[in-house]
């Protein structure tokens, strides 16, 4: 069995999608968050179908979280006058528990935001 979802420019068209969802613990969920967030979007205009909205509302999420690690990337750039790099070179083995603190979220920040782009960089191709 596969989820259905309303994926026509009629809100009430049901077709399959091709994730299989069996077993998924979201699958009673499914049709609720259809009619519930995506439905009134087309209904009301704002997107012409399915694929539409979940494409639009998918790119701006993945945009606002690069935005977010990039900002972060920014700020500690700017709060130590220097790139990652610099910095892990500057405290390497004489670092103190707050700089490693530093290093430790400046680290994560790049992490997802090379994680967000790759995935931005895979929905967009």
């Amino acid at each position: 069995m596969f989820c259905r979802f309303s994926g026509g420019d009629d809100p009430d068209d049901i077709v399959l999608v091709r994730v299989r969802c069996d077993d998924h613990p979201m699958k009673p969920n499914l049709r609720v968050l259809w009619r519930t967030l995506v439905s009134p979007l087309i209904r009301e205009g704002v997107f012409d179908n399915f694929e539409r909205a979940l494409s639009a509302l998918l790119l701006d999420y993945i945009d606002r979280q690069i935005a977010v690690y990039s900002s972060k990337n920014d700020e500690l750039k700017t709060g130590y006058k220097q790139d990652f790099d610099s910095f892990s070179t500057s405290i390497k083995n004489k670092a103190t528990p707050e700089q490693e603190d530093v290093w430790m979220d400046w680290e994560s920040a790049l992490v997802f935001l090379r994680k967000w782009q790759a995935v931005r960089a895979q929905v967009t191709q």
